[in-house]
């Protein structure tokens, strides 16, 4: 490509479509980056969007619980119910913090006296005005997204990581409609007959919030563009579940580890003694007037992060290894796990203490390793994207080309076909059940905090 027409939205979109995991996590960091901290110059460059004129809600809020209980249900489809309710509380409140420390988010929370009391308190420095928009159907950006999205259960976690944070960033924005390729179009909203409402109503208000309440359904063309994604990652659980032996006791145990190990460092981080920090000083010149600026807003990062425990996390796997070193890297391999924490972390000299730690977690890692080096769990697993098309065919034990026709051409244009260890395949589905947990707390936040569906 001649330099001179080459932009920086053509390296994020060529690089997302690279063999190599390195480049497509830093195009995915970058991406993340530019939509969260610069999300109105994205607008229109990185991200294609239609301005709608529009601002009253047409999704109701019998939509919107249909909506939640088909992701919910997806998410205990793929790994079961164990631990979704507390994972899904910490989402809550990790979402509530990312929407309201994103830019957007600033003047639509705002209270109505907030501009007199400080005019420049709602301009964040660089920002352009960003009004009401919906993402068309044939972004660029969106549609490399969902192509990594489709390999999940054999990309490098890591890359899963960054593509997760990435997509929850897009949907942190208080003015991107999420119907169309998060939630479903009001247009597409179908109802049963056999549930007629009743004929009469006091008045055309309780009629409004019957009629609003209903739970719809659609078809499956009419599904988000998300949605249709993680409908076909579960297919590709199932076929995976049905071939082989024991898969859901083999997903809990992997949950299980995670869950054990966070445990283990939630514990040793809050026993381990922190430095007090320096005092601030209170008192300003004479003169001076600092404006009183919330602290989610001094204190948010260079980009929205997920923070905490919660499984399926970037706190919440190792990434001591880079993606080339270790197809795999998760926070309960490595040999981060042996040892005891590092001196800057603990000022305080207690050997006995740390010789306890060396040895709990060198059983654990001992214990660990048993799985990772287990046969089973090696035993590799292929997967194929027919060229041309948006299906991934999962290769199982039983899979058998099928024989040329005789005087059948060989196909020129090459499938992609590409395969993960079991042990690979089954973390990739704990952290993408997180994923989904994610959305659906995302979805329910920002029907709460932005006034998103309607009532009547």
């Amino acid at each position: 490509m001649n330099p001179s027409v080459f932009n920086l939205v053509d390296l994020v979109l060529q690089s997302t479509e690279s063999r190599n995991p390195q480049t497509v996590i830093a195009s995915l960091k970058l991406t993340t980056v530019l939509l969260g901290k610069n999300h109105g110059y994205a607008l229109g460059a990185l991200v294609k969007v239609t301005s709608i004129h529009h601002r009253e809600p047409h999704r109701t809020v019998g939509a919107l619980n249909a909506e939640l209980e088909t992701y919910l249900n997806l998410a205990v489809s793929l790994a079961g119910e164990n631990g979704v309710d507390q994972a899904y509380e910490s989402h809550l409140k990790d979402k509530l913090t990312m929407l309201e420390s994103h830019p957007c988010s600033l003047k639509t929370l705002a209270l109505p006296t907030t501009s007199l009391q400080s005019p420049n308190y709602l301009d964040a420095e660089g920002q352009r005005e960003v009004g009401p928009h919906s993402l068309i159907p044939e972004d660029p950006l969106f549609k490399s997204l969902t192509d990594i999205l489709l390999r999940f259960l054999t990309n490098d976690v890591e890359t899963n990581l960054a593509l997760t944070e990435a997509i929850i960033t897009l949907g942190t924005c208080s003015e991107l409609r999420l119907e169309g390729w998060l939630a479903i179009n009001p247009t597409d909203y179908q109802f049963l007959e056999a549930d007629p409402e009743p004929a009469e109503f006091a008045n055309d208000s309780l009629r409004d919030m019957h009629r609003a309440a209903r739970h719809p359904y659609w078809t499956s063309s009419a599904a988000p563009q998300l949605l249709a994604c993680l409908q076909q990652l579960q297919a590709q659980v199932d076929a995976l579940r049905s071939d082989i032996q024991d898969w859901d006791e083999h997903v809990g145990s992997r949950q299980d580890a995670f869950r054990f190990h966070e445990e283990v460092h939630d514990a040793m981080k809050s026993s381990t003694p922190q430095p007090k920090p320096p005092r601030p000083s209170t008192e300003n010149p004479v003169g001076a007037w600092t404006p009183q600026v919330p602290k989610h807003m001094k204190d948010v990062s260079t980009t929205p992060s997920r923070t905490g425990t919660p499984r399926g996390r970037k706190e919440a796997l190792d990434m001591g290894h880079t993606p080339a070193s270790s197809p795999a890297p998760s926070r309960l391999g490595g040999q981060t796990l042996v040892g005891s924490p590092s001196r800057g972390l603990s000022p305080l000299p207690a050997p006995q203490a740390s010789k306890r730690q060396t040895t709990l977690f060198t059983d654990i890692d001992a214990n660990l390793a048993s799985v990772r080096h287990s046969d089973f769990l090696k035993r590799r697993i292929r997967f194929r994207r027919l060229a041309g098309t948006q299906t991934v065919e999962v290769m199982l034990s039983k899979f058998q080309p099928p024989p040329l026709e005789e005087g059948e051409d060989i196909v020129t244009e090459v499938d992609d076909v590409r395969e993960a260890s079991l042990l690979h395949i089954i973390t990739n589905v704990v952290v993408l059940q997180e994923f989904v947990l994610e959305l659906v707390a995302l979805m329910q936040v920002r029907a709460s905090l932005f006034n998103e569906v309607r009532h009547a």
